[in-house]
């Protein structure tokens, strides 16, 4: 039955979200739920700071302000304390 399988028919491009709230469910869907899935063992594996990234932020002058922007776990958030993250 070519006609009901996905290998057989000619792909169709990706539909984008018409209204906002099919934009909300599909974030919910596709971003929140995996990375709620996965939080744990992904922080799990993630406990112990990279050396170059501790000493670099060792280096920073009191008072520096640092953003860490990305996927993590907060792990160099106390590295420093003289710094304002």
């Amino acid at each position: 039955y070519p006609s009901v399988c996905d290998s057989q028919r000619p792909p169709s491009p990706p539909t984008v979200p018409v209204a906002e709230g099919d934009a909300c469910r599909l974030e919910a869907q596709y971003v929140h739920q995996v990375y709620e899935e996965i939080s744990s063992h992904f922080s799990s594996t993630r406990h112990s700071p990279w050396p170059q990234v501790r000493d670099f932020l060792l280096s920073l002058p009191p008072g520096s302000i640092l953003a860490d922007v990305g996927c993590g776990n907060g792990k160099y958030l106390g590295i420093n304390p003289e710094v304002m993250s």
